[in-house]
């Protein structure tokens, strides 16, 4: 693409958003605080990620959910794909220990932190962040960060 083209598309793109976004900024966005609706979904998400509920987990989850990982290219593209990969972390013989997750907020959605204790540890380490986008009362999709983020937030690196 050329530099003169590029400047139309966003000219373009700009005059399209002003017509369609609500003429103050901050009204661009949802409400701060979570709805109860949300924090209802967020604390069975909690408690399924615990209990290593899968049937709980896939009741939440839309069926054309997805995950991302970043900074890694990891996608999960569907509820099923997700479903697999959780499985193998949090259930069966192959789970990697005992799971205790905290509620909190990220970028104005719900968030989980996760906190891991593995065989023969003592304590719940920081494992991962997971920002949820939420549709109706179903998670559309989640953004795993790393534990590296956790003292952005002001959460423990260990519980």
């Amino acid at each position: 693409m050329t530099v003169p083209s590029v400047k139309s598309a966003l000219q373009r793109a700009r005059s399209t958003l002003r017509m369609h976004l609500p003429g103050h900024r901050l009204l661009w966005t949802g409400p701060i605080d979570p709805t109860e609706q949300e924090r209802d979904l967020v604390r069975r998400f909690i408690e399924a990620n615990e209990r290593g509920d899968m049937d709980a987990l896939t009741a939440m989850l839309h069926e054309d959910a997805w995950q991302t990982m970043p900074p890694g290219a990891q996608w999960f593209v569907g509820r099923q794909a997700m479903l697999d990969m959780w499985a193998a972390a949090i259930v069966g013989p192959d789970a990697q220990g005992e799971w205790r997750l905290l509620p909190t907020r990220a970028n104005r959605q719900p968030a989980a932190a996760n906190y891991l204790r593995r065989p023969g540890d003592r304590v719940f380490r920081a494992s991962n962040l997971d920002v949820l986008r939420i549709e109706g009362n179903q998670i559309a999709e989640i953004m795993t960060f790393g534990s590296d983020v956790f003292p952005a937030f002001g959460l423990p690196m260990t519980l």
